[in-house]
């Protein structure tokens, strides 16, 4: 397939965006797609481009298998807001020529873009849809809300002006994907229909970065002993990652806990304030980034990893270090508030700390320097996070059949992919390209054949997301359906929504078999007999595409049978009531009012058979599905899903130590 993307970064810059744009395309390259780049030269993070790539005018060259076209650019050696924005318009211009001329020549089957540069974005799409040509953007961060939410741009006019126009190049592609489940949830409020909607974590190589003893770190070479406990900060330094609170937490721990070194590995424009914030500590030492040789060794020497993040980029931008650092199995403290991507990400990995309190980072890194199993047990967690949810081959592999589909959808199609239109037209690529008034043909675009999804969310519950068909069947939903009377029955303290439709997935669903992309239940099954959930998983199967994605949450039985067996081997008298509470199988008392008879009928909670992954696997199979897994709130590769699960709804708690956490049983399966 012959694909052109479009992105300000690319190697031999070494960290963040360029990492991630050049071991895509090299990935696609390697697997025989013809990927062709329009970039700038190297300038990033130092914010400053070396003397041999300085450009008057557009270059060529190939650097493993990808054709690379380096176009001129302005680089501010101080990146305020306005300069910024300079700074991507100047890319943008400067690289339309060439995108046109690649578009034109080289007829790619998709037109990729990747923001930062949101304004180059611009062109791409528009290119794409005047040649009949598929577009995907990729949004490693919302560079318009980080830079007011940073103080970089102010002013709420210019704001509004801005995120309209952020809105009309957001709907303007085919595809768009982001970086985390917090962010395509972010991209769904900004107007992207959710069909469009793609997750593409940043990924590490989990074979290349390992967790290395300490003879094989770099501890030997920066003159760390055995008994020092290593704090590393590797990536970028700007304003928005709060390094000053890095600084301010190694100053309250310089006397308090001398064993802890600081180590600050990054390059950016920050760092000549960070110089001056650390003078005097002797506890800190900062370095350049390290090449790629050095790079796992230099994860590893950390005994601990430090993410300092502003609160006001929550959910902004997912570091892309964090897969690195999970990968090198050594432990986090993470910035973050509760519920953010970030602390999400982080949970079960490591500590979260209110962003902003360098008090209480500080007393986490205390916590972890004198606690070294605790280190070495969430170490261990993280190593499998990142082997799990971040694996390089798993996450391009996944985007990869997308962008195989989504290059198939507009080649067969006879009017093109379809795109939302963008709000002002403006003349056609000959024109742009040749000086010529005509206009390219206008294409029909509002529709995609054979693209559109439907999303089934059967025992919904009160939930009913918009974008999903949701179903529900039980009393009480029906007596709310009722006709003329029904719309003044509340059996419940609150009704159930409008969106949520009466149906009964075990009698079947008033949809056509395989019109569904995915099909969703979240503590359904369980209160449905053993035969009962037979007839329910097949026609489940029944309404999925081949293909189509199903993915069911219930009470993991293992799981709870494991901490009742621990409980009574600790001498809890009581462990059989946290057993039968948690599995709702027993009742603690009969209903003996009409009222208690009436709600105990209609709430419908006794759960009727329990799961475990062995046996609930075996069934899905015996039905007819395949590609069975243990799957995690939000990994799934189709964004839909994003906006129907609930994390709450994938663990669950004992009574009696709310501290732990154990997660349910949540499958994914395909039919």
């Amino acid at each position: 397939m012959r694909i052109l993307l479009c992105g300000i970064n690319y190697a031999p810059d070494l960290v963040g965006v360029p990492k991630y744009n050049t071991e895509l395309c090299e990935w696609l390259a390697e697997r025989g797609h013809d990927v062709r780049v329009v970039t700038a030269p190297p300038y990033y993070p130092a914010w400053r481009v070396a003397p041999e790539h300085r450009l008057l005018w557009p270059r060529t060259q190939t650097r493993n298998g990808v054709t690379l076209t380096r176009v001129p650019i302005y680089v501010p050696k101080t990146p305020s807001g306005a300069r910024r924005i300079l700074h991507h318009a100047s890319f943008a211009l400067a690289s339309a020529p060439s995108v046109i001329a690649q578009a034109r020549r080289f007829r790619p089957q998709v037109m990729m873009a990747v923001a930062p540069s949101l304004v180059s974005a611009a062109l791409v799409a528009f290119v794409a849809r005047r040649l009949k040509i598929a577009s995907w953007l990729h949004v490693q961060d919302f560079e318009i809300d980080a830079a007011f939410d940073l103080g970089l741009l102010k002013g709420g006019r210019l704001r509004k002006a801005m995120l309209k126009a952020e809105w009309r190049i957001l709907t303007a592609f085919d595809r768009v994907s982001t970086i985390s489940p917090q962010m395509v949830r972010r991209l769904v409020e900004k107007g992207v229909p959710v069909e469009r909607v793609h997750e593409v974590r940043n990924w590490v190589d989990t074979e290349a970065i390992v967790p290395l003893p300490p003879e094989k770190t770099l501890r030997a070479e920066f003159g760390y002993g055995p008994d020092d406990v290593v704090a590393l900060y590797a990536g970028t330094m700007s304003a928005k990652q709060g390094l000053d609170l890095v600084v301010e937490a190694a100053r309250a721990l310089e006397t308090r806990a001398p064993q802890v070194k600081f180590l600050l590995c990054g390059e950016g424009p920050y760092r000549p304030t960070l110089d001056a914030l650390m003078a005097g500590l002797t506890n800190v030492r900062i370095i350049g980034f390290q090449d790629e040789a050095r790079f796992a060794r230099l994860l590893s020497t950390a005994d601990m990893h430090l993410m300092p993040q502003r609160a006001e980029a929550a959910d902004l931008v997912l570091p892309s270090k964090l897969g690195g650092i999970l990968a090198s199995g050594r432990p986090v403290i993470a910035m973050a508030a509760p519920g953010t991507g970030l602390a999400e990400e982080v949970e079960g990995a490591g500590i979260v700390v209110p962003p902003g309190d360098a008090g209480a980072l500080a007393h986490a890194i205390s916590a972890f320097a004198v606690n070294p199993t605790l280190r070495y047990t969430l170490g261990c967690a993280a190593r499998v996070m990142g082997q799990s949810k971040w694996n390089m081959d798993a996450v391009i592999s996944a985007a990869h059949s997308e962008l195989l589909c989504l290059g198939l959808s507009c080649s067969v199609s006879d009017d093109g992919c379809n795109r939302s239109r963008m709000p002002q037209e403006a003349e056609g690529i000959e024109a742009l390209s040749s000086g010529r008034s005509e206009h390219a043909p206008r294409s029909s675009l509002s529709r995609r054949p054979n693209m559109q999804h439907l999303y089934v969310q059967f025992g919904c519950g009160w939930s009913a997301p918009s974008g999903w068909s949701n179903y529900d069947c039980s009393p009480s939903v029906r007596l709310e359906r009722l006709p003329l009377i029904g719309r003044f029955l509340r059996i419940n303290e609150n009704r159930f929504p409008d969106a949520v439709r009466l149906g009964d997935i075990v009698k079947g669903l008033p949809i056509a078999d395989g019109e569904a992309a995915g099909v969703y239940a979240s503590h359904v099954l369980e209160h449905l007999s053993f035969k009962d959930f037979y007839l329910a998983i097949r026609n489940a199967k029944r309404l999925l595409r081949a293909g189509g994605i199903f993915r069911l949450v219930v009470p993991d039985l293992e799981s709870r049978a494991k901490y009742y067996i621990s409980q009574l081997e600790a001498g809890a008298a009581l462990a059989n009531c946290q057993f039968m509470r948690t599995t709702y199988l027993g009742a603690e008392e009969r209903p003996r009012t009409f009222r208690e008879r009436i709600r105990a009928e209609l709430g419908n909670s006794k759960h009727l058979w329990m799961w475990d992954f062995p046996s609930i696997s075996f069934s899905l199979s015996e039905a007819g599905f395949s590609d069975i897994r243990r799957c995690t709130f939000g990994d799934c590769n189709d964004a839909a899903f994003n906006l129907v699960e609930e994390r709450s709804r994938f663990y669950w708690k004992p009574a009696q130590d709310s501290t732990l956490e154990f997660p349910e049983c949540a499958v994914e399966a395909r039919a």
